[in-house]
């Protein structure tokens, strides 16, 4: 074989190559490119997540259909309750999947105590402002505070079974496990607290609270 038709025949075999791999990858590499346009964006979804002993469900869907009619609301598509008991071997290791990006957090005392330190880094300071906004009758309920300012609004009183809010949704006693008080949180680093947060880019998270516990 002359040296011209070898060198040939070893270009059309690396081509013939490189087009089969490539024809392979192809695929795949859409597959992820679309994955990534489909993806529901941080801003496009509101997360809750309860250290509760119980969900009783319907939350996501009364609450998106909630958004979804209100003019206020911009870009919906998705809400996503995660609810795990404190008594859970692997609670720390939830909170770290779906509670440090969640929007709402409802936790339980103790853990307050025992972030107390970091609790301004970790959540937002719950102003008369914000609660005006939220349609929230601020002498209604009781709150979590750290140097005069309300980091949590108290949803049960395990001294007081009379005060106790979000019932509906949520389990707060379970027989033979520990009782505890809860408190609702506002996550520092949604991007859904609209005028509240500096790098919002909806106020859903707002309009989640007033739903929540606005009159």
């Amino acid at each position: 074989m002359s040296s011209f038709k070898k060198k040939l025949t070893n270009f059309l075999t690396y081509y013939g190559i490189l087009v089969l791999v490539v024809s392979i990858l192809i695929p795949f590499g859409w597959h992820y490119v679309l994955n990534a346009i489909d993806e529901v964006k941080n801003y496009e979804k509101i997360n809750i997540f309860a250290e509760t002993y119980g969900y009783l469900g319907k939350l996501e869907d009364n609450l998106l259909d909630n958004l979804k009619e209100n003019d206020e609301t911009k870009m919906i598509y998705e809400v996503n309750v995660y609810q795990f008991a404190s008594s859970d071997d692997k609670i720390a290791s939830y909170y770290s999947n779906f509670g440090k990006n969640a929007d709402i957090v409802i936790l339980i005392e103790e853990d307050l105590i025992d972030m107390r330190e970091t609790i301004k880094d970790n959540f937002r300071e719950i102003s008369d402002e914000l609660l005006s906004y939220c349609c929230i009758d601020k002498v209604n309920y009781q709150y979590y505070e750290i140097n005069n300012g309300k980091y949590g609004i108290k949803l049960f009183d395990k001294e007081d079974s009379n005060y106790s809010y979000l019932s509906n949704y949520f389990t707060y006693k379970q027989e033979g496990k520990k009782e505890h008080s809860y408190y609702l949180l506002l996550n520092y680093n949604s991007v859904n607290y609209g005028e509240f947060g500096e790098d919002s880019k909806t106020s859903n998270a707002l309009l989640t609270l007033k739903y929540l516990l606005g009159r």
